[in-house]
């Protein structure tokens, strides 16, 4: 509420101008809690497991240590206890992994069993622990087909990573750079960095998932915002229709990439009467043979060409049709709309428009030159209050040198 009061206020300066970039971008947010792989994850987590329920019952860890026959309790360490393991033995790999799954189930058994003689006030810590080490072991580890176990090779983006903050999660800004935390998204003006909308979301999630929340509360600030600008993250078409239909504002942003790999065509290549259903090859061999896919929630059609038709082609060593044993075409539920997407972003004027999206960087250097960079607290709550201070503050010091020009403008006519 006092982040939009002050938007609002700026709003009634009148500190946006005739002629604004409305600009819609996401950046990481590294989180407060630590960071840790699967084996630091599982030791680490039996030995706050072992101090948080010396704390509920009122015992000591050494106690807790004899009571569940687990000197691993009193260890300074979890790689330390486990000294003189050779990690790049697989077989040695899985016995310590399997002695530490052993003893998550024993110990979380103990807790669920026991948490009933504990006070009211003092379960929850133990409880969400031990269900957090039963994630860890159920998301990180698998079975190999010589029966040994391993950390898995492929994981989900909504894995725990780290026990004292759940939500963080690990992603990717690019192919190598990954991340670990949670996203900022903001949206504002890049003319005079104004910030009207943010949120804080998992890293996980796609950078639209937040475009059209945040279009939708900027909107209802700032009623004169009619296209906003953003990368290729946002350049889908649901989201675009979603903008559109919802709050009445088009994102202007690049298509998703094409089909095309190395020297060969791709499936934009291939043109499509959507009136008549005809599809006509790069090659120019055109067919009206198709039919929709069951296996599809949604009719998609798939487009056929007759077996003889590889002769007519003229190109067929790079055809995304006739190339190999394909002779189908399965478009995209939304094809059509993508091909228009595609050919308005050709056209010169459409890409003068984007290059003002640039200017939207520095909304994102005013959030994390302020602090916004790196989480200073647990979750994501803590997260986007954090972030909301760091756009308050930024929105105040815009107000602040607007009222400061108008008084020298005032004590000059004077």
């Amino acid at each position: 509420m006092v982040f939009e009061h002050i938007v609002r206020s700026c709003i009634a300066a009148e500190m946006i101008g005739e002629a604004p970039v409305w600009v819609l971008d996401s950046t990481p947010m590294w989180c407060f809690g630590a960071v840790q792989g699967t084996i630091r994850l599982l030791g680490d987590g039996l030995r706050r497991l072992g101090r948080r329920w010396a704390r509920a019952t009122g015992s000591t860890v050494e106690e807790v240590a004899r009571e569940w026959s687990l000197p691993l309790l009193r260890a300074k360490s979890t790689k330390g206890h486990l000294e003189g393991i050779d990690w790049s033995d697989a077989r040695a790999r899985s016995e310590v992994l399997a002695q530490l799954v052993t003893w998550v189930n024993d110990c979380t058994e103990r807790v669920q069993r026991d948490v009933g003689e504990v006070r009211q006030n003092k379960r929850k810590p133990p409880l969400r622990l031990s269900r957090n080490l039963l994630r860890v072991v159920d998301e990180d580890l698998e079975a190999t087909e010589e029966g040994l176990l391993r950390v898995k090779r492929r994981t989900t983006s909504a894995r725990l990573i780290s026990l004292t903050d759940p939500e963080a999660q690990h992603f990717r800004k690019s192919k190598s750079k990954v991340c670990s935390g949670c996203k900022l998204h903001a949206l504002g003006d890049a003319v005079s960095g104004l910030i009207t909308a943010l949120e804080v979301s998992p890293g996980g999630e796609h950078d639209n998932t937040q475009a059209c929340p945040l279009i939708a509360r900027s909107k209802a600030l700032y009623d004169g915002i009619e296209v906003v600008l953003g990368d290729a993250a946002y350049g889908g078409t649901r989201v675009r229709r979603e903008a559109l239909e919802q709050a009445g504002v088009e994102i202007l942003a690049p298509p998703g990439r094409n089909t095309r790999k190395g020297d060969k065509l791709g499936q934009e290549d291939v043109a499509i009467d959507f009136d008549t259903m005809i599809a006509t090859c790069p090659g120019g061999v055109s067919t009206g043979n198709w039919k929709f896919n069951k296996k599809e929630e949604d009719q998609v059609p798939t487009f056929y060409w007759t077996k003889d038709s590889a002769e007519l082609c003229g190109c067929r060593s790079t055809c995304p049709v006739h190339r190999g044993q394909r002779r189908h075409l399965q478009l995209h539920p939304e094809e059509q709309e993508q091909r228009r997407v595609r050919g308005e972003w050709q056209q010169p004027d459409v890409r003068a428009r984007y290059r003002l999206r640039a200017q939207g960087e520095r909304l994102m250097r005013e959030l994390t030159r302020r602090g916004a960079r790196k989480a200073c607290g647990w979750g994501l709550d803590n997260a986007r209050s954090q972030a909301t201070c760091c756009a308050i503050a930024n929105n105040l010091q815009l107000l602040a040198r607007l009222l400061a020009e108008w008084e020298h403008r005032r004590r000059t006519a004077s």
